[in-house]
Formats: C-alpha cells, structure tokens, sequence
C-alpha cells in the first residue's frame, strides 16, 4: 500500500510532464519555420515576428482566465480540453493563407492552448504532493514536470528543419498536430486508471476575487522587491524571445554561417535546459537550499552569453548564445516557484506568480517584435542582439536588488511573525542575545502594541537570592500589569493559580533569543526560595 502511495505520484508526474512536451515544441519552434513563412505568406519579418510574439503572449498572460477555467472545472478537464485545442488550431493553421490568419488561429488560441496544457500540468502535479511534509517533494515534481519545455525544444528542432527542407511549414504543423493527439491520449488513457488526488482546484469565484485583490494589493504593488522583481522578469523575456524566436532567422539569412547548424544550435538549447532543469531539482532535494539568493544567475547567463556570441564570428557565437539562453530559461523556470514561495509566501504565491507571468509575456511579446523591426530597416539582427546584452545587464542588475530587497522582507517578517502567530496571548516578550532588556507588547485588540521595556529578574528572578522587599515589588508589578488573577480577599484566601498562561516568551529565526517558559507568580518565587 505504502508502495503504491508512491508510485502513483511518480506515474502522475511522468504522464502530465510528457503531456507538455508537444506543446512547447510548436511554440519554442516557431523561429525554425520563419523564412519559410516569410515566403510562402510574403511578409514581413516584422509580420511573422508579431505571430510568434502573439503566441507567446496569450500563453503567458493568458493566465488568469486559464487559472479561473481550472478552479472551476478541476485540472484533468482543462487538460483534456488544452488536447482537444492544440489538434485543432495547428491542424486549421496549416491552412493559413494570409499572416493575419495565423495571429488568430496560431497566435491566439495555440497560444491558450498551451497555457492551458502549462498550468494544468503543473497544478496537477501539485495535487499529488499536498501537506507541508511534502513541500520538498511538491517542489521537485513541478521543476521535473517543465522538462517538457526543454525535451520539446529537442525533438521539434530536428523535426521541423527536416519537414520544411523536404516540405513545408504546413505539413509541420500538421504532424506536430498528430503529436498533440497522440501524446494526450496516452497520457490521459494513463491518468484515468490512477486514483485521483484528494483534492481538486476547484474554488469559488469569491475565493477567484480575493486573488485579484491580492494581486493589486498595496503590500504587492508598493513593496521595491515586486517593482525590481518585475523590470527584471520583464527583460529577461525581452532577451530570452529574441533568442528563442530570432537565432535560426538570424542564422539563414548570415552568410557566415552554414543552414546546416541551425537544427544542431537549436538542439544544444534544449539540451542545456534539460540538463539544467534535472540539476537543480535534485541538488535543491538533497541539500534543500535557499532559491531567491541564486535567482539572479539566470538574467547573468543570458547577458553573458549575449556579449560573447555579438563578439565571436560565425557558428561559434551562436552556439554561446544558444547554450546560455538555454541556461537562464531553465534557471529561471525551475527556480520560480521555490523563489516566489520563499519571498511572498504560500498565501500571495499565485498573485506574485501571476504578475511574474505576465510581464515575462509582455516582455517575450515585445522583444521579437523590435528584433524584426530592425532587421527590415537595417537587414541584419545584430542590432537586436546588441541590444539583448544591454537588456540583460538591466536584469541581472534588477533581480540583484530584488534579491537584497526581498531578503530584507523575510526578515521582516520572521521579527513580527509571533504576533501574527499567537493573537490571543496578552502579553509578549522579546529580547536580543547578549541583552538583560526585554521590550513589553500588550495584546489590544488584534495586534500588539509596544508597551514598555522590562529588565530580566523582573521576569526571570533569581529564586535563590530573592529578598522580601524583592518579593513585594515583583508581586506588585505583576498585579500592576495583569499577570495574577484578581480574586476577592478574604481573611484566608491566597491567590493558589499559577499565571503561567499569562506569561509567554518566544523563539524566532530573526536572532531573538529563547527564553524557557516559567512560571513567575509569587508563591512559585516564594516556594523555591524555602527549598534553596
């Protein structure tokens, strides 16, 4: 029994991640099939550009509708539906005659399809892996489950070059259309023998509402870790699409360079991102480390590779850029969800994620557009790889202060936790290590306020050396602020209760010392002073 709670999860994973893979390979393959759009349609590249922007767009920002289609019809329905639509809009693409065809048939709804497969895929994996004893298990899957994007990227790169030298972008479409249909059913046929998980994603539309709410929130929009968090995703997918949809036109129309390489180019980006997205989910399994202090390496790459491949002539430079885009693409993606969980937290993780995802698409919707822009006025993409290193010197440089800014809000958070933690505590003490000073907060209402400071034996006395002058004003401090339950005197009568529930000291992650738990009422003080 124990043995198959295990293998489910895993089988779960495999199929939903093989469900992704012929999605991502029309879309990330898009840049193979451009000069041979660019005649068939006799258009510009500044036209066929604005296709493949398009797409790339609506599969980012098509997010919220694609978040909402899931929570109110579970995720093993949307992904058969993301199937159904992915067949037929490549199948009705290969059709086209006219550019304009193609931004609504491939552009717009391939575009939602492949937001649908992305999100239904990676919200299905987490389905499997709830509780926090499996956080680590939760993050490992859904990195495992976006090596379709790179396995997609391998298989399609071979694939189209051979189809449009022997046919055309047509028949491409096509066959990646049989691929869908092919790869879906199986999966599914898989996934309908599995129990299901406990659980599915639906939720109300008031709970959709909150989500919006939290994405437009003031602690999301005024905090300077979302604002650099934002410029530095938004230019990386300015960088990462103009090498994604512009390195193989780029490639066809450089005289330097032979055709033959653009398959073997493409290929070694999809290798990389692969061997990434394997790496960094188990080196993150085995020694669990911090995400967010190591989210700045992806925009490094991308700049790195931008200013060596502008500088070395021929394949060479090519080669450079492919491999670092493939590095940072993998990086970024694999690292997001951890990175974003560990900066906002698991409440405001899908309204950060959502903001994340749609100004990468704006970012990937604008970067070939200008790429093909100025290859009509200048004929050559130079000058939109020279403007890639800028761009990717600006990011590497936003999510490094993202980073600074978002490591000072953890902090924040954790010096401030025990109040959220423990409302109904009427008081609260906290010290720094190496101090005799406790500050005093008092419960009012639903949060606390900074009372005043109290030294250490008014909390903690030392019981053996304690004087009856001592006893009194401990005694009197502690009915003074509430710590002894008043009761009404009589001849006999002795308070007998412990405040021990009154009384509470914390431990944190933000350097606050612990402080044990005792009990500091006046009959305890006075019982261990006669035993000393």
């Amino acid at each position: 029994m124990q043995d198959n709670s295990i293998l489910q999860p895993i089988i779960a994973t495999v199929c939903l991640s093989l469900m992704l893979i012929p999605f991502m390979g029309p879309l990330q393959g898009f840049g193979i099939l451009h000069q041979s759009l660019k005649k068939d349609l006799h258009s510009s590249s500044f036209e066929i550009d604005l296709i493949g922007s398009i797409s790339w767009l609506t599969a980012f920002t098509g997010t919220s509708f694609v978040s909402a289609l899931i929570n109110f019809q579970g995720v093993f329905f949307s992904a058969r539906i993301s199937i159904l639509l992915g067949v037929l809009t490549l199948y009705i693409s290969s059709f086209a005659t006219a550019f304009w065809q193609l931004i609504i048939s491939y552009g717009i709804v391939f575009g939602f399809s492949v937001c649908l497969a992305f999100h239904s895929c990676l919200q299905g994996v987490g389905l499997y892996f709830q509780g926090k004893d499996k956080l680590k298990m939760k993050n490992f899957a859904e990195a495992f489950a976006t090596l379709g994007v790179g396995i997609g990227l391998i298989y399609v790169s071979p694939l189209f070059v051979s189809i449009v030298n022997y046919y055309n972008w047509r028949t491409a479409f096509r066959s990646s259309s049989l691929l869908i249909l092919a790869i879906g059913l199986i999966s599914s046929f898989i996934l309908e023998f599995l129990p299901k998980p406990h659980t599915d994603t639906k939720v109300s539309s008031k709970q959709q509402t909150q989500l919006l709410k939290k994405m437009f929130s003031k602690t999301m929009l005024g905090h300077p870790c979302h604002f650099f968090m934002c410029i530095g995703v938004f230019t990386i997918g300015i960088a990462g699409s103009i090498a994604m949809l512009n390195l193989p036109a780029a490639m066809e129309v450089d005289d330097n360079v032979d055709r033959r390489h653009i398959s073997s180019v493409m290929i070694v980006n999809g290798i990389s991102a692969t061997t990434a997205r394997l790496f960094i989910p188990i080196s993150n399994l085995i020694w669990n480390y911090k995400s967010y202090p190591l989210f700045p390496i992806c925009a490094a790459f991308i700049s790195v590779g931008f200013i060596m491949g502008v500088s070395m002539e021929g394949a060479a430079g090519f080669y450079i850029i492919s491999i670092c885009t493939g590095l940072c693409s993998a990086i970024y993606s694999s690292m997001q969800w951890k990175t974003m969980r560990e900066l906002y937290g698991e409440t405001r993780l899908q309204a950060a994620m959502s903001w994340n995802l749609s100004c990468e698409a704006f970012g990937r919707f604008l970067g070939p557009i200008l790429a093909g822009l100025f290859y009509d006025l200048w004929k050559s993409y130079r000058v939109a790889f020279e403007m890639s290193v800028t761009i990717g010197c600006i990011s590497t440089m936003s999510l490094v202060l993202a980073v600074i800014c978002g490591q000072r809000q953890i902090k924040k958070k954790s010096n401030l936790s025990f109040i959220r933690q423990r409302q109904s505590r009427p008081y609260i003490f906290i010290r720094k290590k190496g101090s005799d000073v406790f500050k005093m907060y008092k419960n009012e209402g639903n949060k606390y306020v900074y009372s005043k400071k109290v030294s250490s034996h008014q909390l903690r006395p030392s019981r053996a050396s304690m004087t009856l002058q001592q006893l009194q004003e401990l005694r009197h401090f502690q009915e003074e602020n509430g710590f002894l339950s008043r009761v009404p005197e009589s001849e006999h009568s002795e308070i007998d209760n412990c405040s021990r529930s009154n009384v509470s000291t914390l431990e944190n992650t933000s350097g606050f010392s612990e402080v044990p738990e005792e009990c500091s009422c006046t009959d305890c003080i006075e019982s261990s002073t006669n035993k000393s």
